[in-house]
C-alpha cells in the first residue's frame, strides 16, 4: 500500500493559493503512484451543511477528486471541524460523474488502517487535543443529529458562509495573541500518547494542529501530523514501511 496523507489547507478562495496547492498534490508523483488518498479534514476553510453551492464553488478541487478516482485511486475524506455535514452532497456529485465514486469514502470519524505491521489510527486530529473539555463540548453540538439539521435544512448558504467566515476570524485572532509553539508541540504529543492508549493503537495519523510532527514514543508508537501545508508547502506520504515529507514547493 501506498499513501499520500493531506490536510488543512482551509481553502476559501476557489482559485487561490491553497487551490494551487491542491493541484500540485494532486499532480506530483508520489501521489500518481499512491494507491490510497486520504484528506484527514479542513481542506476548506467552511464547507458546512450538504449544499450544493459548494460544488460549483470549488469546482476544481472535485473535478480533481474525480480525475484521482479515474486514475485508479481509493480516496479517503475524513471531515474535520470547518468541512463537515457535506459527505451527501460530495457522493451525490461523485455519482454523477465517475462511475469509480464507490472508491470514495467519507467518514465522519478516523478509522484504523494497517500499514506495515502496526495499527494506525487515522483521523481530523482535533482527538490529540485530548484534554480541550471546551472543544469536546463543541464537538458533540455540531455533531449532533439536531444541528445537522440546523445546517441542512434550515440555514440558508449565504448565511453559513457568512457566520463561519466572521467565526473563523475571530478564532483565528484569539489563538494568534495566546500561541506559544513549544508548549503547543508538547501538549499535544502528551494529547496523542493518551489518546492512542485509549484506542489502543499502534499510531495516530492526523492534521488539526496546524503543527508538523514525527515523533516516535518509546514503546514504538508513532504520533504523526501533516501540519499546514501552506506553512510547510509539503504533505506526507508512506511507501516501504516508510512516511516522509515530500515538497510540493515549485522549482
Amino acid at each position: 500500500m501506498k499513501v499520500s496523507f493531506f490536510s488543512d489547507l482551509h481553502i476559501s478562495d476557489p482559485n487561490g493559493f491553497e487551490q494551487n496547492l491542491f493541484n500540485r498534490f494532486c499532480g506530483n508523483p508520489y501521489t500518481q503512484e499512491a494507491t490510497h488518498i486520504v484528506l484527514l479534514g479542513d481542506m476548506f476553510d467552511l464547507m458546512v451543511g450538504e449544499h450544493g453551492q459548494y460544488i460549483r464553488k470549488y469546482a476544481m478541487f472535485f473535478e480533481n477528486i474525480v480525475s484521482l478516482l479515474e486514475n485508479g485511486k481509493k480516496i479517503i475524506y475524513i471531515e474535520g471541524n470547518h468541512d463537515f455535514h457535506i459527505g451527501d452532497t460530495i457522493d451525490l456529485f461523485l455519482k454523477s460523474r465517475t462511475h469509480y465514486s464507490k472508491n470514495f469514502t467519507y467518514l465522519t470519524q478516523g478509522k484504523f488502517i494497517n500499514l506495515g505491521n502496526k495499527k494506525f489510527y487515522i483521523c481530523h486530529g482535533h482527538e490529540v487535543d485530548y484534554n480541550n473539555d471546551a472543544f469536546k463540548r463543541w464537538y458533540r453540538i455540531y455533531n449532533s443529529y439536531s444541528f445537522k439539521m440546523l445546517v441542512n435544512k434550515i440555514l440558508p448558504y449565504s448565511f453559513i458562509e457568512y457566520a463561519g467566515d466572521r467565526a473563523s476570524k475571530n478564532s483565528k485572532n484569539r489563538g494568534a495573541k495566546s500561541f506559544n509553539l513549544k508548549q503547543a508541540k508538547a501538549k499535544y504529543i502528551a494529547g496523542a500518547k493518551s489518546f492512542m492508549d485509549e484506542i489502543e493503537a499502534e499510531g495516530v495519523i492526523c492534521g488539526h494542529t496546524h503543527i508538523q510532527e514525527n515523533h516516535a514514543y518509546p514503546d514504538g508508537t508513532r504520533y504523526i501530523n501533516c501540519g499546514h501545508p501552506k506553512t510547510n508547502l509539503n504533505f506526507l506520504h508512506y511507501s516501504d514501511e516508510a512516511f516522509k515529507f515530500v515538497s510540493l514547493a515549485e522549482s
